[in-house]
């Protein structure tokens, strides 16, 4: 194929595949991936609210998926606790940037919980502090090495059962919101929310 022709051709391609691409990332707000485990009793989508900032990326659970949730936003998106907690870890560190975990209590089954946020930009919160749910803990960022230069906040649940000497195990966060398993729960100032069993509010802020 002649340069001038090859040249054309590869405009052409690009012109072409160029709103495909552009169809596999969200909008801003209201929009989640369809997740690789779904969650919900009847085997339905994950519901986002319309207010919600976008998920990039779901839960993956097999051994090389993708512990958590990516969700899309601005540098410097206020990062809120999705529960009442205490920091156990803030720091800084080259794959996942700036780090922050929050152990929670416990779940209906009686497992201990924590979460975890990365790629955040800032932490306002250090190691021993108790947050209450809805506080801003952090803003959303891109730091990290696997941030790929995306700003997200990258969200995990993780849970350990009682008189367990594991690890804590990553499992799908969209099996924990308040309003119920698959549907997204954006934090509402004064609303009335459980101290126990441990229940999620979205981890960004809802415009």
């Amino acid at each position: 194929m002649p340069g001038t022709d090859r040249r054309w051709y590869l405009a052409g391609l690009l012109i072409l595949l160029l709103p495909a691409c552009a169809s596999l990332w969200p909008a801003p707000y209201g929009q989640a991936v369809p997740d690789a485990d779904p969650v919900r009793a009847d085997g339905g989508p994950n519901v986002m609210p319309p207010n919600a900032p976008s998920i990039l990326n779901g839960h993956w659970a097999d051994y090389d998926g993708h512990p958590g949730i990516d969700v899309i936003g601005d540098v410097g998106l206020p990062v809120l606790a999705p529960a009442d907690g205490v920091v156990t870890a803030s720091f800084l560190e080259p794959m996942y940037g700036h780090n922050i975990v929050i152990r929670h209590g416990h779940d209906a089954d009686g497992a201990e919980i924590q979460t975890r946020l990365v790629h955040l930009d800032s932490r306002l919160v250090e190691e021993g502090e108790r947050v209450r749910r809805g506080q801003q803990v952090a803003t959303l960022g891109r730091t990290g090495v696997l941030a790929g230069g995306i700003p997200h906040l990258h969200f995990e649940v993780q849970r350990r059962l009682p008189q367990s000497h594991r690890l804590f195990e990553t499992v799908n966060p969209h099996r924990y919101w308040v309003n119920g398993p698959g549907h997204v729960t954006c934090y509402e100032e004064g609303a009335d929310y459980p101290a126990e069993p441990f229940l999620a509010t979205y981890p960004a802020l809802c415009r």
